[in-house]
């Protein structure tokens, strides 16, 4: 007979309980659990017994990189005869964690980390298992059947394709925020009580990837826009500034692009100095070439040149 980890209720709860999913930072039931876990038979008693709670790892798996979940549908199989489930929408792989009475040193073995690697590499097919972060756990007490389970949620993230095994999973496949919450909704879909509870923290993870690849991509932007100074006389200062004149030719010795900001600083050239007057023009288009002979050959076989446009 398989014994599988429990630990005591009264133990685990001991300083709060607590109903529905619980954020990772709120309590650190894992190293209590890790500390203080014995084994029993799993049977149909302990299925009935509330003393002793099951802990089961319990593992969203998402696409960072399209912002999608993994969703499946569960059915009966060779290994899996869990009748609660079957039809049943998921998003959470996991499993009992066995005892493993074979292995070489079985006390430096975290029995949780192994169990979720474990139920991945069975119920999935896919390349390479992907490591798992903790971020919550789901304490359900609505009937017997979840009262004597805990969930310990982790959330693994890969780019490479997921298929389920053909054993205990009828479909499965990644889906989008929007396509999820239609899934919920759906009064047709019977989706299982731990998906519901963990969801809304799950997209929320997925919400802040968008929000990252947002603030990533405002950083870059504020990086390449920038401010060019350059001096202008006074007749093409008074163009500019009436409107008459929207480009600038001026030697390619400087990177200038699209978005960046040109100020023009009016420069008197008879008295060699600045008039305090200034313009500020958003660069709009930059056309290169080499063959307006306003500047020095060498610097313009250099360089070449670029005319400036901006509004």
């Amino acid at each position: 007979m398989t014994k599988i980890l429990v630990v005591k209720r009264e133990d685990l709860f001991k300083n709060n309980h607590f109903e529905g999913f619980k954020h990772i930072d709120e309590e650190n039931y894992i190293d209590f659990i890790l500390n203080n876990h014995y084994y029993e038979e799993r049977c149909e008693e302990l299925e009935n017994n509330p003393e002793h709670i099951q802990i089961i790892p319990y593992v969203w798996i998402i696409n960072p990189k399209t912002k999608q979940a993994f969703i499946y549908k569960r059915a009966l199989g060779k290994d899996y005869q869990e009748t609660r489930h079957v039809n049943k929408l998921s998003g959470g792989v996991g499993g009992h964690i066995d005892q493993e009475p074979n292995a070489i040193n079985p006390n430096t073995i975290n029995p949780i980390t192994h169990s979720m690697k474990r139920e991945l590499s069975e119920e999935l097919i896919i390349n390479q298992i992907p490591e798992v972060n903790f971020i919550g756990y789901i304490n359900d007490d609505s009937n017997m059947y979840n009262k004597v389970h805990f969930a310990i949620v982790g959330l693994a993230e890969t780019e490479e394709p997921v298929k389920p095994t053909d054993d205990g999973i009828e479909s499965g496949s990644f889906h989008s925020i929007e396509e999820i919450e239609q899934l919920l909704e759906d009064p047709n879909n019977e989706i299982e009580s731990w998906t519901q509870l963990s969801w809304p923290s799950i997209k929320k993870h997925l919400q802040n990837l968008d929000n990252k690849t947002n603030e990533i991509t405002k950083e870059i932007t504020n990086e390449i826009k920038k401010e060019i100074t350059k001096k202008i006389w006074p007749e093409y200062f008074n163009l500019i500034n009436e409107g008459k004149k929207n480009h600038e030719i001026r030697l390619a010795d400087f990177n200038c692009n699209p978005g960046d900001t040109l100020v023009l600083k009016e420069w008197n050239p008879e008295t060699l100095e600045y008039t305090g007057k200034e313009i500020r023009k958003l660069i709009t288009n930059i056309t290169k070439t080499k063959d307006l002979p306003f500047w020095n050959e060498e610097d313009i076989n250099k360089h070449g040149l670029q005319i400036i446009s901006f509004k």
